[in-house]
């Protein structure tokens, strides 16, 4: 890659994380507005929060050990073999993340009542309803992080940059539209 390519895909990739953030940030400024900014909103994030903290264990093993292996059968081997590869992983962390995710459905009380233990029987009971919902993104958060690291290791830095606009926008389209 050239140094001009370099920059570009620098400067772009900053820009959508910038963009992302800031969208982001418009996505929890409109939940904050429609639940309010105490009770309700806490169960939001709380039940957005779980299915996510679940995930960083499995992104972070994603994100350490699966581009630098792809990176080495792209290398020694070829773009084949390491979609072959990838297909497994794939294949493998989905299945993982589908018995997480009917764990977490059997154990939603008992791991609602770790994260939040100071919330009222009502709110538990409303937090742990949305984290049953919210719980299948574990499956989508772990496809979303093979692939983006499988185009990471094809030098593709963009398209990975603009995944968080792609899961902020439909909750800003459901907060702004849908919500009554």
């Amino acid at each position: 890659m050239s140094k001009n390519t370099i920059f570009k895909a620098t400067f772009i990739v900053m820009l959508m994380t910038i963009l992302s953030r800031v969208i982001g940030f418009g996505r929890d400024m409109l939940a904050a507005y429609h639940f309010g900014v105490e009770g309700s909103y806490d169960i939001y994030v709380a039940s957005v929060a779980i299915p996510e903290s679940v995930f960083m264990i499995v992104g972070l093993a994603i994100s350490t050990t699966f581009i630098p292996i792809l990176s080495e059968i792209r290398h020694n081997k070829n773009k084949d073999e390491m979609f072959k590869f990838s297909n497994n992983v794939v294949t493998i962390l989905s299945i993982l993340s589908i018995v997480v995710i009917v764990l977490g459905l059997i154990f939603t009380k008992e791991i609602v009542n770790i994260f939040v233990p100071k919330f009222t029987k009502e709110q538990i009971e409303l937090t742990i309803f949305l984290t049953r919902i919210t719980l299948i993104n574990i499956i989508l958060l772990c496809v979303n992080a093979c692939f983006a690291s499988i185009l990471q290791v094809c030098e593709d830095f963009i398209v990975p940059s603009l995944l968080g606009l792609f899961f902020n926008i439909p909750i800003i389209v459901y907060l702004v539209f849908l919500l009554k």
